[in-house]
């Protein structure tokens, strides 16, 4: 647009040189032709730089429109690389004993009270893929069971060395048993909880370490071998002591084919706890001549073997662990249980068995022997004090506590036959609170289950159970206190996956 007025002031100063120039004829005509031929070479120009002009402005909007394309091709690029899964359960548990029934390693059951928070639940979980080889994996669960706190189950890097080997680290599930990868997963196997008898005999389900997984086809099937290392930290159940397994380390075996999953799995580690109570209960136990209640590197030792066949109607399941531990007062545990289920459409009814009993307890028993002799000669002394039959006794009856020569020595006497008295009742406390805890170290329960499992909807399923727990021989089984010659559970869960 710039060009006009030039070129109407160039046409201007034509036409005036024209008209000076009339006069001189053909001069003239060639005069003219010259300039016309000019001005035919600046609208030439002209057009080009408007030609020019809107290539660079389309070129613009072209580039435009392809990197607002890549920009949304980028962003669904990003987006196809997470995903987020959820899972939970919301169910209700009774039981008709007199005494509080451990339902898992985290809670317990109330004696004629309804529970709506030891199978309560929410998890969820968070992938990410980085690239083809490398992925991250998130999961927290909050649990009725612990006031709904939010604990990290998974948080680890997974890396795919080549097709067959895989490589895990950071904090990672404990495959020490069948169903580890998805046992809080409710909506993914027919019982309202995992058999209690094997799935509650760790008070732990993850570790902080590193694993490597190794596939290939093998017997017509898939072999997976597993090996793991790393650190375990928990809380007991009955008094929350704080324990540490160090040098934690194990290998799993998993044979699968189709319908039919068998599984072995093996690790030990080394048992360090810095719990005053603990400290306190080795130390009165040793300072018996005692095995110590839990001695600092105690190694422990944990195996499992299980199998499930699930053919879309039949589901059959079998599982048995044994735990060791050395240098303590624990009893060797053993724990096995069977299901057997078959599907009608949107039903799945069930029976199952199980049983879980410790062995080699003569060092335990032997304890229990010592505690209880130390335990009825202060109840003795006690019993002595408060007759008034001791030697101190004798003693103060030969002093009036009116004769000023006497009193001295009477309050004296008074004060020691007191102070004896409330040493003998503190140590005989102390004494039934150690025998308690060697004695709850003990136990045989045998279980017997049916349920009932029912597909609501997609992604919902309703179960009943009920248990029937008995065979105790004299102990507690899985309860705090001894509950006599049987008791009854009762359980209504809704699982759910989203």
């Amino acid at each position: 647009m710039k060009k006009i007025p030039s070129i109407l002031f160039l046409v201007f100063v034509i036409t005036v040189s024209c008209a000076n120039s009339f006069a001189t004829g053909a001069s003239t005509q060639m005069i003219l032709d010259q300039y016309e031929q000019r001005i035919n070479d600046l609208e030439r120009e002209l057009q080009t730089q408007k030609e020019h002009k809107e290539s660079v402005i389309n070129k613009g909007n072209q580039n435009n429109g392809q990197s607002i394309s890549y920009y949304f091709d980028s962003v669904a690029s990003f987006s196809s690389r997470h995903s987020l899964h959820g899972f939970a359960t919301v169910g209700v548990s009774t039981t008709d004993a007199d005494v509080e029934y451990v339902v898992d390693t985290t809670d317990t059951l109330d004696a004629d009270n309804p529970d709506f928070r030891s199978d309560t639940m929410i998890g969820l979980q968070y992938d990410f893929t980085v690239n083809d080889a490398t992925a991250i994996y998130f999961q927290f669960k909050a649990e009725g069971a612990q006031d709904f706190e939010p604990a990290v189950e998974w948080l680890y890097l997974s890396h795919d060395i080549n097709d067959s080997l895989m490589l895990r680290a950071g904090r990672l599930r404990l495959p020490a048993f069948l169903m580890s990868e998805y046992v809080e997963v409710g909506y993914s196997y027919p019982w309202v909880r995992p058999p209690v008898e094997v799935y509650s005999t760790l008070p732990f389900s993850n570790y902080d370490g590193f694993s490597l997984w190794h596939q290939i086809p093998a017997f017509k099937g898939v072999l997976q071998t597993q090996f793991y290392y790393g650190t375990v930290d928990f809380e007991t159940s009955f008094d929350h002591s704080h324990i540490t397994i160090q040098q934690a380390y194990g290998m799993t075996l998993e044979w699968s084919k189709t319908d039919l999953t068998i599984q072995a799995s093996y690790s030990t580690g080394k048992l360090n706890t810095d719990d005053d109570e603990v400290a306190a209960l080795n130390n009165a136990m040793t300072g018996f001549g005692l095995e110590p209640f839990l001695a600092d590197e105690a190694q422990g030792r944990f195996g499992s073997v299980g199998f499930i066949y699930d053919d879309g109607i039949w589901f059959v399941s079998g599982e048995a662990i044994a735990i060791d531990v050395d240098d303590s007062v624990f009893a060797d545990q053993r724990a096995n249980t069977l299901t057997v289920g078959r599907r009608f459409g949107d039903w799945l009814p069930y029976a199952s068995y199980g049983r879980h009993y410790t062995t080699d307890e003569k060092k335990n028993h032997d304890a229990q022997m010592v505690l209880s002799d130390i335990s009825n000669q202060l109840s003795a002394g006690i019993s002595t004090i408060n007759a008034g039959l001791s030697p101190l006794d004798a003693y103060i009856a030969t002093l009036d506590p009116t004769d000023p020569a006497d009193i001295v020595q009477y309050l004296a006497a008074v004060n020691q036959q007191e102070d004896a008295l409330m040493s003998l009742s503190n140590d005989r406390d102390n004494i039934g609170a150690v025998l308690d805890r060697v004695q709850g170290q003990i136990f045989e329960q045998r279980s017997y289950s049916i349920g009932l499992r029912y597909e609501l909807a997609a992604s919902y399923a309703v179960k009943l159970e009920y248990s029937y727990l008995t065979d105790f021989d004299g102990t507690r089984g899985r309860f705090r206190e001894l509950p006599g010659d049987s008791a009854e559970v009762y359980t209504f869960v809704i699982d759910t996956v989203f």
